[in-house]
């Protein structure tokens, strides 16, 4: 089960309230009867426009920090020893759905939802039998017993409305509670994707950061970005990938006033800019399970509550920094990207990333992929053994038949034993274990003896 988290904190990482994201009203004033406003009138928002801004000191008075999607997987175990007539009204609703095939109202946890007539996981995914929605939030689960990570039971998808609209962590509870509700507990939980975004009010990419992204003023360990236009010019900005990492810089006014969506320009509003602003950027870093998977803290508390170490390691690495901007063009032809200076307004956009999205002190490490599980690789040898008995047409029906088959094996694809040792000793390499010392036909370890040599430097 996630631990228990205060409302302020739920509040702050989510984006919302007044207090908690730190943002202050700014004063009104500026320009008016441009087409912003009047975008905003059409959908019944009439606040005046906000100035210009790219004081770096009012960037960190108005930047708000909220995740933007939040998507885990898990391990149930549920408790059949009682009944449970939510369960059972469940079950009823999900038979009904996928005779009709049609959804089925359900008030789950003082939230109204729908059962789906599908459900979610294909292919080599974990199959989950039940598909609730809330808003735009899913909550997939199956009822199996005796899940696993490589087998879950358990998917809960919070896209970047709902995290706007009622805050990621809040809805994260909602579908645990869901799941007490219905007889189970939340023994595992890992993280799959999570967004983390800044949005910036008054700030304007197009002039700011985007033509320094078009011309490639930036270093990354990504060897291209994508830049996107409209005939208005510069839009957003792409690098990354989505399985891994990937970080995106866009006009967040352009984007939510695209929408043509009412309720969510007015969070928007509320939530995030305060006022209409003339200009507001937003940037946005979306961590995939390709990256998440290669650390020990991958489990969903952990990410969540060390989220700004999370981000700290991605943009303030100094060994290895995902993007930066710079404050000029790098010298790619003699290899001097390092000795450029960070753009002063990135520094800042990243410190502020990194200082609100959570705890940053947490020291990631990470998996040794070396240290296979000894029960792994012996399932994995006497399942190749197998296969290619079956294959040659022969049988194995001990561990005598194994060794046979393993030295037929070896003399039909001409196996030697040095050929065994060389990847004996790439394997020790690999793990960290020492290695034997080896002679060398030169030097002190030559087998001319232990007498030293005269070199003439």
């Amino acid at each position: 089960m996630s631990t228990a988290r205060s409302a302020e904190d739920k509040q702050r990482i989510d984006g919302c309230g007044e207090d908690s994201d730190r943002v202050s009203r700014r004063q009104r004033g500026g320009d008016r009867g441009t087409e912003n406003e009047q975008k905003g009138a059409c959908l019944g928002i009439t606040p005046l426009l906000s100035s210009h801004n790219t004081n770096l000191e009012s960037i960190k008075e108005t930047a708000v920090v909220a995740i933007d999607w939040l998507e885990t997987a898990g391990v149930i175990e549920w408790d059949t020893s009682e009944e449970s007539e939510l369960r059972d009204e469940v079950c009823r609703l999900y038979t009904t759905a996928a005779e009709m095939n049609h959804e089925e109202p359900i008030v789950l946890n003082g939230m109204q939802c729908l059962i789906q007539p599908t459900g979610l996981g294909r292919g080599r995914q974990s199959r989950m039998t039940y598909r609730i929605t809330c808003g735009k939030t899913t909550l997939a689960f199956s009822l199996r017993e005796n899940a696993t990570r490589q087998n879950s039971n358990l998917v809960i998808t919070i896209p970047g409305e709902s995290c706007l609209l009622y805050g990621g962590l809040v809805m994260r509870d909602w579908a645990h509670q869901v799941i007490e509700d219905l007889g189970g507990v939340v023994d595992d939980e890992w993280v799959r994707r999570i967004d983390v975004c800044v949005d910036l009010p008054g700030v304007d990419a197009s002039e700011l950061l985007l033509p320094l992204c078009n011309v490639g003023q930036y270093i990354s360990t990504v060897t291209k970005g994508a830049t996107h236009f409209d005939k208005t010019g510069l839009t957003g900005f792409t690098i990354g990938s989505r399985d891994r990492l990937q970080l995106q810089i866009y006009n967040k006014l352009r984007e939510a006033m695209t929408k043509n969506d009412a309720a969510y320009f007015e969070a928007m509003l509320q939530k995030r800019w305060k006022d209409l602003p003339k200009c507001a950027t937003r940037v946005e870093l979306r961590i995939g399970r390709g990256w998440i998977c290669q650390w020990n803290q991958d489990r969903a508390d952990d990410v969540i509550d060390n989220l700004g170490s999370l981000v700290r390691h991605i943009l303030l690495n100094e060994r290895r920094v995902f993007f930066k901007l710079l404050a000029e063009m790098p010298d790619r032809k003699n290899k001097h990207q390092s000795r450029c200076e960070i753009l002063p307004l990135w520094s800042e956009i990243s410190q502020v990333l990194v200082q609100d999205s959570g705890k940053d002190g947490l020291e990631l490490t990470k998996i040794e992929r070396g240290q296979i599980s000894l029960g792994r690789a012996y399932k994995c040898i006497r399942s190749m053994l197998s296969k290619a008995a079956a294959i040659r047409g022969e049988t194995i029906s001990g561990l005598g038949d194994a060794i046979k088959q393993l030295q037929s094996l070896e003399q039909l694809n001409d196996g030697t034993d040095e050929q065994w040792r060389e990847v004996w000793l790439k394997k020790q390499r690999e793990i960290g274990l020492p290695v034997e010392a080896e002679e060398f036909p030169f030097g002190k370890n030559s087998s001319a003896g232990s007498e030293e040599t005269d070199l003439a430097w």
